[in-house]
């Protein structure tokens, strides 16, 4: 994985500390998902070639440097985080017939829907894969990558929960508000949430 550099100064900006870790982040992201000359891995690298704001994994980060945990183990584990949140886009996409994403086709349009149905799924996996990889490169202690497999397994059944909801609310005429800020905790609260969570569950491990 690529090398986290320790002795970058970063501004207390939220703006410039996630400008510091987007390319970083992208570089990992697209090393973990591999290299193969076909569309499935064009499309599973389609969005995040677009770009992004690296949210979510930055917050893995930083979640982790907060309760004094290894920037560089957080690093490496952050890559999940993406790589799942741009799964759940390329299906959400699918779901609302969206055409532009990240200011590019989305991926179901340049690929077609089987592939990125199955670019989704694959980047689901590879979200998993890093945490065998935290304890087999890592050396990441087992009960504690079980302890972060159960927090976003939970998380990701949450939000794909409020996925459902929210094609629930296009039958619906009136959505009140309770419903829609509990769909909202779901789909996109919760997404953060396990980013943060997983980050501080690192302090555990030096990498």
């Amino acid at each position: 994985m690529a090398e986290y550099v320790e002795t970058h100064k970063v501004s207390k900006d939220l703006i410039s500390l996630l400008e510091y870790h987007r390319d970083i982040i992208l570089k990992n992201v697209l090393e973990h998902i591999g290299n193969k000359d076909n569309k499935l891995y064009e499309a599973a690298k389609h969005l995040i070639k677009a770009g992004g704001k690296m949210i979510r994994p930055s917050l893995v980060i930083l979640a982790c440097k907060a309760v004094g945990g290894d920037e560089k183990l957080a690093l490496f584990a952050c890559v999940g985080a993406e790589t799942g949140h741009v799964a759940s886009l390329i299906h959400d996409d699918i779901i609302d017939e969206d055409i532009i994403r990240r200011n590019v086709l989305t991926t179901h349009v340049k690929y077609g829907i089987p592939i990125a149905i199955l670019a989704g799924d694959f980047l689901i996996i590879k979200s998993f894969q890093m945490i065998e990889r935290l304890v087999n490169e890592k050396n990441f202690p087992a009960n504690l990558a079980i302890k972060l497999l159960k927090i976003t397994c939970e998380g990701v059944l949450d939000i794909t929960e409020g996925e459902y909801l929210d094609i629930e609310f296009l039958n619906k005429d009136d959505v009140k508000l309770d419903e829609y800020l509990k769909m909202i905790e779901l789909k996109t609260a919760r997404a953060f949430e396990i980013a943060m969570k997983g980050g501080g569950n690192l302090r555990f491990c030096k990498g």
